[in-house]
């Protein structure tokens, strides 16, 4: 099998999912630093991204059953 054709997989950067795991990296660090309510938004931010990620994924099942 050549490596060029065997096992290719599409990587593109979702910037959104990027961007608010930045945001929830911050919500930690201030959740240690200066008060520990900071956790709430961290973990509102990791739903967002994972329902981001898995509307990602679930497209790309639908797409791929229709042959």
């Amino acid at each position: 099998m050549n490596k060029k054709t065997g096992n290719k997989q599409n990587k593109k950067i979702n910037k959104k999912v990027v961007f608010l795991s930045i945001i929830a990296l911050i919500c930690i660090v201030f959740a240690f630093i200066v008060h520990w309510t900071f956790i709430i938004g961290a973990i509102i931010i990791m739903f967002i991204n994972q329902k981001e990620l898995f509307k990602k994924n679930q497209n790309k099942f639908i797409k791929s059953k229709k042959v």
